[in-house]
């Protein structure tokens, strides 16, 4: 796994308060709040990719850089929904490649040959399952995926993205990108 930590240009700064984080990414540096997980009884920091123009952007010009050094090992982008979609259609952008969405649910046109795994993830109280649909499948069949994901926990959805591509039939030249990692590190994550 790749973490942006590992290529010098996002880390963790240190805490600045029990309540959030202080991170850099390129030259930018963002305060990230730590959120409760009820469920599992812990706070986990909580990177808004959803919104924060700002930081998405920052995030996505140095995974481009990465992107381009390692441009003939990616044919595609393959993301967990929901964080991370913005953050892939902004690389999209930057790179000229494509991405795709893995579902947390089942959607009915996703065909009847439709594909998933379960996932048990650190942030929900109950199993959940990523889907990939059939034209999904037909982008990823055969070709070099590169994984992105936001954070990672305890792996959970990180092995299941595996799981599902290599159902698939995609490749996975290259490991996973991740923008940060917390906690520590877990020796299920493969």
């Amino acid at each position: 796994m790749v973490l942006l930590a590992s290529l010098s240009f996002t880390k963790l700064v240190g805490a600045s308060s029990f309540n959030s984080f202080n991170i850099k990414v390129g030259s930018k540096n963002f305060e990230i709040p730590l959120s409760p997980i009820q469920e599992a009884k812990i706070h986990i920091a909580y990177i808004d990719l959803k919104s924060n123009k700002v930081l998405i952007k920052a995030l996505a010009t140095e995974i481009a850089k990465y992107i381009e050094q390692n441009r003939d090992q990616i044919d595609v982008i393959v993301t967990p929904e929901a964080n991370t979609i913005a953050l892939a259609y902004a690389v999209s952008e930057r790179t000229g490649k494509d991405y795709i969405v893995l579902a947390k649910r089942r959607r009915a046109d996703m065909g009847k040959n439709a594909l998933y795994v379960k996932v048990k993830s650190i942030t929900t109280a109950k199993e959940q399952e990523l889907w990939l649909g059939k034209n999904d499948i037909a982008r990823i069949k055969g070709k070099k995926v590169l994984i992105l994901d936001d954070v990672i926990s305890s792996g959970g959805t990180m092995n299941a993205a595996k799981d599902l591509i290599s159902k698939a039939g995609g490749i996975l030249q290259l490991p996973p990108l991740v923008c940060f990692y917390e906690g520590a590190e877990n020796k299920e994550v493969r």
